[in-house]
């Protein structure tokens, strides 16, 4: 009879203590919400000239989380959902989790997505890409040779007109080199050159295709960041909610040779330059990038375009502007106080801006299939990688030329077809809230610089130009200066 008032009491302390636990135990799956870190490869990728695998890392990454696409997203032709994965960030010395987002997809292609693969000197992640809907995926090719490739050594024969860079493209009678050339910029759309992928089982090749506008592909989420590993628990579904703004991430944009990836926010700081992190108003000046190619075109109304990219870079770097937030919270915490838009926000908040749309669950049940269908791959390279013992080098300049003259029995040739394809003037149509530039707007942020020509920003070389080759339509060059046709298919 004594013991019933101590049950009593201690009844409901069980009670609390329960939902205390299950209230940590909630607390273990919330997320950091970042608001800086790695741009999702199938949104936009940095083109590597002389590509080399990804830096090792001695943490094993944890198994993709299970995503939930979220209710909104933006309109398109081919909107589809791409999945997550885990990317390793060197300030936390962990893995974040960079989230899938709804994208517009490129015109016949399809995402091949990445994975980790496990090696003697870590664990190195192999970049996805799109592939062309007729080539197989993973269709393995001997190391490229170096390419050589230092810019044209003519002015452009039009004001609009962009560099491709010369690439090697494996045939039946192995590498033939074909050398850059001019070609014709299509408005709204972003010309994405072939390019090779490291990988354990060797080199693969992606054809060049057109992309959209880095504004009209759909909205990157922000990444996430799990001090407790939610992957541990297998009920746990992970659902994005916030988004990185566009017009704010385009000024602070990052480019990472190291891992292959674009960063966004935050990254001013001297250890990341240490980290081989640029800011990409620098990089793109040295290095060729296709996303650069286009916005100078884009802005070549504006004459301070680039100045202003650059003394926002050196306002961040200097101080004389705010530190930009590293966290959702911090930005949430900030309110009002920034200057210029936000870097992350809502899908809700985005759609002042531009158009988003309402997925039934229909809609997203179906896409959450077919993200399956990728996660499953995704483990199935992984673990094949796991038990590779090819020995590939990591970079074209370490290839044996025996290893180049290797014949490869998965590879169908590229078609001999000319590039960039032609395009209908109907596509042309802006989509969203229009063909803005990605950038504009930027001259509001940081005063304009004084006037000067963006001409000489062009790299030089000394590539010789070949002989069989017609003059680009539209415009009317002198006749040494003329686009050379390309049979390889870039």
């Amino acid at each position: 009879m004594r013991m019933f008032p101590l049950i009593t009491l201690l009844l409901p302390l069980a009670w609390l203590g329960c939902l205390v636990a299950k209230a940590n135990a909630d607390q273990d799956h919330l997320p950091q919400i970042e608001a800086r870190g790695p741009l999702h490869e199938a949104y936009a990728q940095p083109f590597m000239l002389n590509p080399t695998a990804n830096e090792p890392v001695r943490k094993e990454p944890p198994l993709p989380l299970r995503e939930e696409p979220p209710e909104l997203g933006p309109t398109g032709d081919r909107i589809q959902w791409m999945p997550g994965y885990w990317q390793y960030e060197d300030d936390k010395q962990d893995f974040v989790w960079i989230s899938g987002f709804w994208r517009d997809t490129p015109t016949n292609r399809r995402w091949v997505p990445g994975f980790w693969a496990q090696s003697e000197a870590g664990n190195r992640w192999v970049s996805g890409h799109w592939a062309a809907d007729q080539e197989r995926d993973y269709q393995f090719v001997p190391p490229p040779p170096m390419n050589m490739d230092t810019g044209p050594t003519h002015p452009a024969p039009d004001p609009n007109c962009f560099y491709i860079p010369g690439c090697w493209f494996y045939t039946e009678n192995g590498y033939t080199y074909r050398t850059g050339y001019w070609s014709e910029i299509r408005p709204g759309y972003v010309w994405a050159p072939a390019k090779y992928e490291w990988t354990p089982a060797g080199w693969i090749f992606s054809s060049g295709y057109w992309d959209y506008a880095i504004s009209n592909r759909g909205v990157a989420m922000a990444p996430a960041y799990f001090p407790v590993r939610a992957a541990n628990d297998p009920n746990y579904v992970y659902k994005p909610e916030v988004a990185v703004n566009p017009a704010a991430a385009s000024g602070n944009l990052f480019v990472s040779p190291t891992t292959n990836h674009y960063y966004f926010g935050n990254y001013y700081a001297a250890e990341n330059q240490k980290a081989g992190i640029q800011p990409w108003a620098e990089y793109s000046v040295k290095m060729y990038d296709p996303i650069f190619a286009y916005e100078r075109w884009a802005n070549k109304g504006n004459a301070d375009w680039l100045k202003g990219l650059q003394a926002l870079v050196e306002a961040q770097r200097s101080g004389k502007l705010p530190a930009l937030p590293m966290t959702w919270d911090a930005q949430n915490k900030e309110a009002g106080q920034a200057n210029g838009a936000p870097i992350l926000s809502t899908l809700q908040q985005l759609r002042i801006a531009r158009k988003i749309v309402k997925f039934s669950p229909e809609q997203r049940q179906a896409q959450a299939q077919k993200v399956q269908a990728l996660l499953e791959l995704v483990q199935k390279l992984s673990q094949q990688a796991a038990n590779s013992q090819a020995q590939v080098p990591t970079s074209p300049d370490k290839a044996k030329q025996e290893d180049r003259d290797a014949k490869t029995a998965n590879y169908t040739p590229p078609a001999k077809v000319d590039a960039p394809p032609a395009f209908d003037l109907k596509s042309l149509l802006p989509k969203g809230n229009g063909n803005r530039p990605i950038l504009n707007g930027i001259g509001n942020i940081i005063q304009k610089g004084a006037n000067g020509p963006l001409q000489n920003l062009m790299p030089k070389g000394s590539n010789p130009a070949p002989s069989n080759t017609t003059p680009p339509a539209n415009s009317n060059p002198p006749s040494e200066l003329k686009k050379p046709t390309n049979p390889y298919g870039d």
